[in-house]
């Protein structure tokens, strides 16, 4: 991360994405953001660095870090099955995690599918975890796979879903096969119609995230890449981002650069050759000096034909 940037600022999986939903302002007891996420575990180092979950309860996220997450915890919460039509499936969990090209140097991000037996040896007997997060799967409310993309801008949104090509159930596939679809190949998934109603809720949950984060963070995203899916109670969860940019501030020139033409000036101004503009570094302006970028020429001598004194006593300095 260059000096300079945000913490959720990045892309490929966003791990700190969870951790600003889940802040709160200060001194706010609780959070009114309303955005479901699935339980999930965020991978940093080796270790989980926190688990955040939605509670139905207090309805909000809640996190845990250090000791209070458990191994067998998170297990029983992972491997859950589903109700419904669903109750036999095997997907229980995925991971997604950060890793680098021997050959390239290149980062991407691998996508692995567990059942309760593969999650199990990953938390109890893999030797090592990559930067990512572990999430609990959400069962869609549909045969086939579907994931929704939403490409969130000040100005518009975009707003696409991607179902996967194989049947849920369909266990003559491996379960990365049946349930990949924007995080695999795209033989593997195809477009879909997003129903306008929930269209205009995942528009609302990205509006209330960066708004959240403008309260929270005192700065704004300018850009972000977010994926949802829709459960069998017809509910929206939040999985994970692929891509955020936060906006920057940027100096305004309120002093463009003119020449005036010799035959328009006096012989005093001639032999002055104060033709062009004084370009200042650093003007004294207050709070507001760092908006500008230059000062005309003609206001230094006006001050000085006003005033009288040579041009470097009416230079503004720091």
């Amino acid at each position: 991360m260059s000096v300079g940037t945000h913490p959720l600022e990045g892309d490929g999986i966003l791990i700190n994405v969870y951790f600003y939903l889940w802040k709160k302002k200060v001194n706010t007891l609780s959070s009114d953001l309303n955005i479901k996420i699935p339980s999930t575990v965020v991978y940093e180092h080796n270790f989980p660095k926190g688990w955040y979950f939605w509670s139905d309860k207090k309805d909000e996220i809640e996190r845990r870090v250090g000791k209070e997450i458990d191994t067998k915890a998170i297990f029983k919460e992972l491997s859950k099955k589903p109700r419904g039509p669903y109750a036999d499936l095997d997907v229980v969990a995925s991971y997604m995690s950060r890793q680098e090209d021997a050959a390239s140097g290149d980062e991407h991000t691998v996508v692995e599918y567990f059942d309760k037996e593969a999650l199990h040896e990953f938390l109890t007997k893999r030797a090592r975890r990559d930067q990512g997060i572990l999430q609990k799967y959400v069962t869609p409310n549909s045969k086939h796979d579907v994931t929704i993309q939403a490409i969130w801008s000040p100005h518009v949104t975009l707003v696409e879903k991607r179902q996967n090509t194989r049947g849920l159930a369909d266990k003559r596939y491996s379960m990365f096969e049946r349930v990949v679809t924007y995080e695999g190949p795209s033989h593997c998934s195809r477009e879909a119609f997003v129903a306008p109603h929930i269209e205009s809720q995942i528009k609302g949950i990205c509006n209330r995230f960066t708004e959240h984060f403008q309260n929270t963070e005192h700065v704004s995203i300018s850009r972000m890449v977010l994926y949802f899916k829709v459960d069998q109670n017809h509910d929206i969860w939040l999985l994970w981002s692929s891509s955020v940019r936060i906006s920057r501030k940027t100096q305004l020139n309120l002093a463009p650069k003119f020449t005036s033409p010799k035959k328009y000036l006096s012989q005093t101004e001639r032999d002055e050759d104060d033709t062009g503009f004084l370009q200042l570094s650093s003007p004294t302006m207050g709070p507001i000096r760092d908006m500008y970028t230059s000062v005309p020429d003609w206001s230094l001598r006006r001050r000085r034909k006003l005033l009288g004194g040579s041009p470097a006593a009416l230079t503004l300095g720091p």
